[in-house]
């Protein structure tokens, strides 16, 4: 009796579950749940933390107020977040600008940056952030920012914040 080696290709209309229902698998072999919105366009004022505006949600795995996510499925979550960002006022050399990702009333993650003045003009940068928590359904994940200087954040540049259930 040696080794005997066998291929097959099965061929299937539709794969589902004991109840009946379609389970989340693409030719890829998985389709991952997710989440999806991007930051909107604002300008924020030095001074303390300032919330960002969140727009255009999608995604099955959340829902979105105008300021916060709320997880509608608990899991384990890899967020990711990517702010295209500018600042709107002038005078200093050098500025600092820090964003936050928040669960709950807990901050999770901390991301800054240094922009130097090169031309007295507004400076362009951009930040991200990247995290993997477990989130319970009702949690709720929100952007801030705060900066030496005022600061706009831009939708055009792509600032969003996106979330995949990983487990």
């Amino acid at each position: 009796n040696g080794d005997r080696t066998m291929t097959s290709i099965i061929k299937v209309d539709q794969i589902q579950t004991a109840a009946g229902a379609t389970p989340a698998i693409t030719d890829l072999g998985v389709s991952m749940k997710y989440f999806k919105s991007a930051v909107s366009t604002a300008n924020y004022a030095s001074g303390g933390e300032r919330v960002y505006a969140l727009s255009s949600f999608a995604g099955s795995t959340g829902t979105s107020g105008s300021d916060a996510i709320t997880i509608t499925e608990a899991g384990t979550y890899k967020l990711d977040f990517f702010l295209g960002s500018y600042t709107t006022s002038d005078g200093v050399n050098s500025r600092w600008q820090e964003n936050y990702l928040y669960l709950n009333s807990t901050k999770i993650l901390d991301s800054r940056a240094t922009i130097i003045d090169i031309d007295n003009n507004n400076e362009y940068y951009a930040i991200n952030g990247s995290i993997i928590v477990d989130c319970a359904v009702g949690d709720t994940l929100q952007l801030r920012g705060n900066g030496v200087v005022s600061w706009g954040i831009s939708a055009s540049y792509g600032s969003n914040i996106t979330g995949i259930r990983i487990a």
